[in-house]
């Protein structure tokens, strides 16, 4: 009798670890297949483009899109399939457990957010001082953005780059290198005033997630200045 019991509750363990371990494969996959997928919608976006079936502004905003969402899904296939870690263990690692959305969190994000307000706010009094004028083409490569873009910009594109820049990179390579690499792939604004807001809120952000080991406060504050750059931009006339 003890022993039917003993047997029973191992066929119980071994069904359930068996459920565990298709689960986990049907998530990896779900990453693979994903990541793929973006990897060739960029190529097909380009290639439309080279053949004239698009203009070059939609092609822009439609591969910085699936450029964006690469970076999470990237990472999560690079740590499932070279690593082996689960997708519960990677968001614990990126601090993006309910237990890491605390009080401190969002103060430090809305202390990032503030930080480079007052960066922007330094430059234009620098500018006035001065009279030197810092190029910025934000509100240029905005121009004609349709809104879906503008809100993937605010609510998404922040997620995505905290999760590969601060959340990966900062761990393996360290705040000194993530930074230069984060501003890098800003250069596409064609200005060395967006290279280095970008570089500076890399090395701020890098910071930011070490001391608190959550990604929410870097998260945070990027989404506010992304917000704050995109309010600005239909404020003062820019169009959709």
């Amino acid at each position: 009798m003890l022993l039917a019991g003993k047997r029973a509750a191992k066929t119980k363990r071994n069904a359930a670890r068996g459920k565990e371990r298709g689960e986990r494969l049907s998530v990896r996959l779900f990453f693979y297949t994903v990541t793929l997928l973006l990897i060739l919608l960029t190529f097909i976006s380009i290639e439309l483009y080279a053949k004239g079936y698009t203009s070059l502004s939609s092609a822009n905003f439609e591969s910085s899109i699936t450029l964006s969402l690469i970076f999470p899904f990237a990472v999560f296939s690079y740590l499932m399939a070279f690593r082996g870690q689960t997708f519960s263990f990677i968001v614990k690692g990126l601090g993006l457990t309910k237990d890491r959305l605390t009080k401190t969190a969002v103060y430090l994000g809305l202390l990032l957010f503030v930080a480079l307000l007052i960066l922007e706010i330094g430059t234009g009094i620098l500018e006035s001082v001065t009279g030197v004028q810092l190029p910025t083409n934000t509100f240029v490569v905005l121009q004609g953005a349709p809104i879906y873009f503008l809100l993937f910009g605010i609510f998404v594109a922040p997620i995505n780059e905290e999760i590969f820049f601060r959340g990966f990179l900062v761990p393996r390579i360290g705040i000194l290198l993530s930074a230069p690499i984060f501003a890098i792939f800003h250069i596409g604004y064609l200005s060395i005033t967006e290279f280095a807001a970008a570089l500076i809120f890399g090395l701020l952000a890098g910071y930011v997630f070490k001391k608190s080991s959550s990604l929410y406060s870097t998260i945070i504050g990027h989404a506010a200045v992304n917000a704050l750059t995109i309010i600005a931009f239909l404020l003062l006339g820019g169009s959709t």
